[in-house]
């Protein structure tokens, strides 16, 4: 997705985007085995506290009840035992071959970094927030560490759809494959108007116009 936002953004040329996606498919690929599990319905501190336990990291805050944990594989065993016994509504393995979003992936962030040292990179035409920390992308040096740090620091999702709200944006348009995005900010927020592209194209046109 991050890949996607800034070709449409006009930071790089989409073929440099596309070269950029395989980079850090291929660096993510020569990084420690691993893989990320969705864990449901346990606040963000006491998801937290088990990956702490069982040698596991955050990857994604989705929502107050919604977090993806990553790690080795028997880090996520021991983690997905301890949330079931915490009272977790559910645990789902995703199909994923490395824990990306995790400290596990600091090698293959310092390789894009330097891979991306000669991609050339503009400010964003349009408004684009980082996922990584929530602010604004400004710069074209900013762009190229946050751009290569997605790779090892967790997806601060829930507090992007936050901000997002505070200052003043009403509609959410999912621009994916599916509609993931769209239904984490009714997470986040339940009266927040949301739309999507694959499952209403028409319906999503509609809402930002």
């Amino acid at each position: 997705g991050i890949y996607a936002a800034l070709t449409c953004a006009g930071v790089w040329t989409f073929e440099d985007g596309a070269r950029a996606t395989a980079a850090a498919a291929r660096f993510l690929d020569e990084g420690p085995p691993g893989g990320v599990e969705v864990c449901v319905g346990l606040p963000l501190e006491r998801t937290e506290a088990l990956c702490r336990a069982a040698g596991a990291h955050l990857a994604n805050d989705n929502s107050a009840l919604q977090h993806a944990v990553g790690g080795p594989l028997d880090a996520l065993a021991r983690f997905e035992e301890a949330a079931r016994a915490a009272g977790a509504d559910d645990v789902v393995r995703v199909p994923l071959r490395g824990a990306v979003h995790t400290p596990i992936q600091t090698e293959a962030a310092a390789k894009l970094f330097r891979w991306l040292d000669d991609v050339p990179m503009r400010p964003p035409r349009i408004p684009l927030i980082n996922h990584v920390d929530a602010e604004w992308w400004t710069c074209e040096e900013i762009l190229r560490q946050r751009v290569a740090h997605a790779l090892e620091k967790p997806v601060r999702w829930r507090q992007v759809a936050e901000r997002l709200l505070r200052e003043g944006y009403e509609v959410f348009v999912d621009v994916g494959p599916g509609e993931v995005l769209a239904k984490l900010v009714k997470w986040v927020k339940r009266e927040a108007r949301t739309a999507s592209v694959s499952g209403d194209f028409a319906g999503a046109v509609r809402a930002i116009q």
